[in-house]
């Protein structure tokens, strides 16, 4: 496994950490490795609306067959995608 050091917490920050791991019943270690995993496995939260855009274009340009909704036509798109 490897070791990582983190320099210049304020001593708020660490209050925080030592509060909270103390809350759960474990140490200050074992609560920022709870906390990384965390961040780490959530999904990405969007630092722009232009990703979101993109893919609106996408389904506003896609072709269409007569007679499907919209819904039919994101349902297409998306099974291609994943």
């Amino acid at each position: 496994m490897a070791d990582i050091h983190i320099r210049k917490i304020d001593e708020q920050m660490y209050s925080a950490l030592s509060a909270r791991a103390k809350r759960h019943g474990v140490s200050v270690e074992e609560e920022v490795r709870h906390i990384l995993r965390s961040a780490v496995s959530a999904p990405e939260k969007l630092d722009t609306p232009y990703p979101v855009l993109a893919w609106d274009d996408h389904l506003a340009t896609a072709v269409t067959a007569p007679g499907r909704s919209s819904g039919e036509t994101v349902y297409a798109d998306r099974n291609g995608r994943w």
